[in-house]
């Protein structure tokens, strides 16, 4: 699936940055911030439901 992403002109400069400090390229940059993200997102829902009648199982560990 091929996502555009559209990002401002300073933080498409930081996020090269960061990539040619930790020898990444930014897509590899980019797709790491975007999953750790979704996963704190999700860790989140599921500990707001935690105990009460809308409580959902675990969410999947992804490491």
């Amino acid at each position: 699936m091929a996502t555009s992403l559209k990002i401002d002109g300073g933080l498409k400069s930081r996020v090269q940055q960061l990539a040619n400090i930790r020898r990444r390229s930014a897509h590899w940059i980019m797709l790491e911030a975007i999953q750790q993200y979704v996963d704190r997102e999700e860790a989140r829902d599921w500990l707001n439901n935690w105990g009460t009648d809308d409580e959902t199982t675990v969410p999947e560990c992804h490491k």
